[in-house]
């Protein structure tokens, strides 16, 4: 949810490739999501093959929620181990560049 929060509208395939999932899983669950109200499937419009995938309202509010509840687990770690710190951006590079 925080790949499509960050990246509106990313294809299925680009969500499973954010998300480090093969294709199949990240269908399960992106139907699964479609069923809670989270996600909303759609069409490229330059590409009817092509499935872009983008939060509803209830699922940007629940994405929200999940981003605020990880940057304190996050803080957390942080204050518990402070010599995290220093690895800090150096997992925020590797997740951003994945």
């Amino acid at each position: 949810m925080a790949a499509l929060a960050a990246d509106p509208g990313l294809t299925v395939s680009g969500l499973a490739e954010a998300c480090l999932l093969q294709q199949p899983t990240m269908i399960t669950l992106l139907d699964r999501m479609v069923r809670a109200g989270l996600v909303a499937p759609a069409p490229d419009p330059r590409d009817r093959r092509v499935v872009r995938v983008a939060l509803t309202p209830d699922g940007e509010a629940k994405a929200g929620e999940l981003v605020a509840a990880a940057a304190r687990y996050e803080a957390g770690v942080v204050v518990r181990y402070p010599q995290a710190e220093g690895i800090r951006a150096v997992l925020h590079d590797i997740i951003a560049g994945s």
